[in-house]
């Protein structure tokens, strides 16, 4: 069944500096707009497309930009999904959730409007990537598929008909919690993005246009301890999405985990708790189609009894499971990256070490690139289990991490070149852990240095202290010297004076 991602919605609090964020820094155009219920607008990089959503506004627009100028609370329902269904049946209190559609904005003249709710909260408080609207031949179909298998409808197949033509729409509950798919079929739709959006001039756009060019790799939720496999399974079914290990040298069950000495340190650092975790996927490909459009889809499973890593910590920040990063693709990891920086986007950096390990330096020297750029940038390079790299004919990928973009520590970007390698850097887990293993040996033998120099300082700056005292001493004893010279002087004048004067 041909389908891919048309665009990924996102619902913040601050959409001006969202927008700011996106297109000054990592490149991304303004193209489309549309004030009503909200404002939404689009942002567009080659074939990756943002719907930015800012949640509970009214319809008063800044000139010129077409951004909201005022926000009221938005007092929408929160979605439930069917219990028994391998979804989650139970509201986490607090939590930022995806939702229906807000209430009285229901026309078939424009794509509904979707935002996302946070439950029991009257104001948005978790900025969240709540909706991936999903393209498919036959919405029926789908919808009547995710339906049986648990989901919950926000809005049943509509069609929508607009002076550029009609979509057929629907919108479901997924089976992550906080996430939600419009699912669409635009095949007579001529219009350049949905029914009521309006292209954004290029005297209104938000500049500048970088020259940035990505399309969407793949999207990686974080679920609940347990919670992968369901989610697995109700895409296999509803999509017929076909299953892959992220690593085939895995354990299916236990994920990626890291053995030896790595295993005993897996908290040292925040690259290795990040990605503590067991990370299972689906690919819904294109046959013979473009590899842009294809949807892969990647779970990120807390391991038990490991409180402290980063996925466990996105469930605390984002109040529950949810769409943690988008993986962006770049055929120029180097020149985007360097761009994005320059503009002022923030990636993670990993330890210094990382670039000495012996593979990936020779990696990196045989893929012709310069492991002095991949440290400077942050880059990372990971290939395929058992592929020896050789430049113009390899498997492997390039990739980096974006810090957070929402205030929260939740939502980044990953940016991904790949080199015929369909994995997502599992070989990097090890790489990592070693470089972090690397940089405290070193740190020890650091520390142990500074110590012994320490004492080497001590014991110097006392000797210094006792050469000064004897040098003391010695100019004391040789001023004792000169004033009994001067007196032994002083007597034998007076003695001659005396001897003078009793001979006259």
């Amino acid at each position: 069944m041909p389908g891919y991602i048309h665009h990924i919605q996102w619902c913040v609090s601050d959409l001006q500096a969202t927008l700011d964020k996106m297109i000054n820094s990592f490149g991304f155009r303004q193209t489309f707009l549309r004030v009503g219920a909200n404002t939404e607008t689009v942002i567009e990089s080659g074939s990756a497309r943002f719907l930015i959503s800012q949640r509970g506004c009214n319809t008063q627009s800044t000139p010129g930009t077409g951004l909201i100028s005022e926000c009221t609370p938005d007092t929408g329902l929160s979605s439930e999904l069917t219990p028994g269904s391998g979804l989650s049946s139970e509201p986490t209190p607090g939590a930022c959730i995806s939702s229906e559609l807000t209430p009285g904005t229901t026309s078939n003249s424009e794509y509904p409007w979707l935002s996302c709710k946070c439950r029991a909260e009257k104001i948005h408080t978790v900025d969240s990537v709540f909706n991936i609207c999903l393209e498919v031949g036959d919405v029926d179909a789908v919808y009547k598929r995710m339906i049986q298998n648990g989901s919950i409808s926000h809005n049943s197949p509509t069609t929508v008909r607009s002076k550029d033509g009609e979509i057929r729409v629907a919108v479901v509950s997924s089976p992550c919690p906080n996430v939600i798919h419009s699912i669409v079929n635009t095949e007579g739709f001529s219009g350049g993005f949905l029914p009521g959006f309006t292209p954004v001039g290029p005297g209104d756009r938000l500049e500048p246009d970088l020259g940035v060019d990505l399309s969407i790799d793949h999207v990686t939720y974080v679920c609940n301890v347990g919670g992968s496999q369901n989610i697995l399974s109700w895409y296999n079914q509803c999509c017929g999405m076909e299953r892959f290990m992220v690593n085939a040298e895995d354990d299916p069950e236990a994920g990626i985990q890291i053995k030896d000495e790595a295993g005993m340190r897996m908290m040292v650092g925040e690259w290795l708790s990040e990605w503590m975790c067991r990370e299972e996927g689906v690919s819904w490909e294109q046959r013979g189609g473009d590899d842009t459009r294809n949807f892969k889809l990647v779970l990120a499973e807390p391991l038990p009894d490991h409180e402290h890593s980063h996925v466990y910590k996105f469930i605390q920040e984002h109040d529950g499971p949810g769409l943690q990063h988008i993986g962006l693709l770049t055929q120029d990891i180097i020149k985007t990256v360097s761009t994005m920086k320059t503009h002022g986007a923030r990636f993670r950096t990993p330890p210094p070490t990382y670039y000495t390990l012996e593979n990936k330096k020779e990696d990196i020297i045989s893929v012709g690139s310069d492991p002095t750029v991949f440290q400077d940038l942050g880059i990372l390079i990971d290939k395929e289990p058992g592929c020896e790299i050789e430049k113009g004919n390899s498997l492997y990928i390039l990739q980096i991490f974006s810090h957070p973009l929402f205030i929260k520590d939740t939502f980044f970007l990953e940016a991904i070149q790949r080199h015929g390698s369909r994995g997502f850097g599992a070989g990097n887990i090890r790489a990592l852990a070693q470089s972090i293993i690397e940089l405290a040996r070193l740190k020890e033998i650091q520390e142990k240095e500074d110590k012994n120099q320490e004492k080497e300082d001590k014991n110097q700056e006392k000797e210094d202290k006792n050469q000064e005292k004897e040098e003391k001493n010695q100019e004391k004893g040789e001023k004792n010297q000169e004033n009994v010279e001067k007196y032994l002087r002083t007597e034998n004048e007076l003695c001659r004076e005396e001897e003078e004067r009793g001979k006259a």
